[in-house]
């Protein structure tokens, strides 16, 4: 594992822009997403736009994420993601909710900030651009994607140089036209494409079979299966017995699921504890 990179100031800013959520083709990450409501969590192929279903873009409050211990690539491997700093404290996230050791981890280890006010906004919906800086901030893997230019980005843009990043290492890719679209709102689908693509997660026939375990799991996209296989067969999602368990992939993901799913491919990696400590 390469050196970490500095981290990002904690007033950098999240952008989120609401509305109808565009789906759009070939634009968010490509070969090769803890999980939300039930798609129990530890922690492109073209997206045809009527994929993208207004219906989900509500603003219920998601159900507690149930999270399994993650698989651990290499056992041998003890390096630690350490804490810098102590867990922010956010109002709007109490002792109890479900996501709060996830986000303390993250904050604590500075992978994650609150917003300009003080709050973390846990179901507040999440942009590609917020994406790409919590991909940023998490992972250091070694740039194997050469660096590209979009249109829609200014140099001055606050996300500018994570998303960068996030392209260089290839968690993620743009849309045709040389667009990376930082506004538009991520998926859950999307969320677990784009850690399996940057992840390189290895797919198997049990994998497979488990994905069959989710009663939703023929609304996967086809181009999508693999990725979302993988991310199932890592342990960074997982069907869990005796429950209801439910992908909803093209529901819009929000900052506490992200923020459970990025300390599950951490943990997968051996960068953090199984669970939060």
């Amino acid at each position: 594992m390469a050196r970490r990179r500095q981290r990002r100031p904690s007033w950098l800013p999240f952008l989120v822009v609401l509305g109808p959520f565009v789906g759009a083709a070939g634009w968010l990450v490509t070969t090769g997403w803890p999980v939300s409501h039930n798609l129990g969590l530890v922690g492109e192929a073209d997206l045809a736009p009527s994929a993208a279903d207004p219906a989900f873009l509500g603003d219920a409050t998601p159900q507690p994420l149930v999270v399994p211990a993650p698989t651990v690539p290499n056992s041998s491997n003890e390096k630690r993601l350490a804490p810098t700093r102590s867990p922010l404290a956010f109002a709007d996230v109490p002792e109890g909710y479900w996501a709060k050791p996830y986000i303390d981890a993250l904050t604590a280890r500075e992978v994650l900030n609150g917003l300009p006010d003080g709050t973390f906004a846990p179901n507040r919906q999440l942009s590609r651009a917020e994406l790409a800086t919590q991909v940023a901030n998490a992972f250091d893997i070694p740039a194997n994607t050469p660096a590209k230019a979009f249109g829609d980005l200014a140099p001055d843009y606050w996300a500018a140089e994570p998303i960068a990043e996030a392209v260089q290492m290839g968690f993620m890719k743009g849309y045709p036209g040389d667009e990376f679209r930082p506004d538009d709102l991520v998926s859950r689908l999307q969320v677990l494409v784009t850690l399996a693509t940057g992840l390189s997660l290895p797919v198997t026939e049990e994998s497979q079979q488990q994905l069959q375990q989710y009663q939703d799991w023929e609304t996967v996209p086809d181009w999508a299966r693999p990725q979302v296989e993988a991310a199932i067969h890592a342990g960074i999602i997982r069907p869990q017995p005796g429950t209801e368990n439910r992908l909803r992939p093209q529901e819009i993901a929000t900052r506490a699921e992200v923020a459970t799913l990025v300390y599950a491919a951490l943990a997968y990696l051996g960068e953090v504890p199984a669970k939060p400590e």
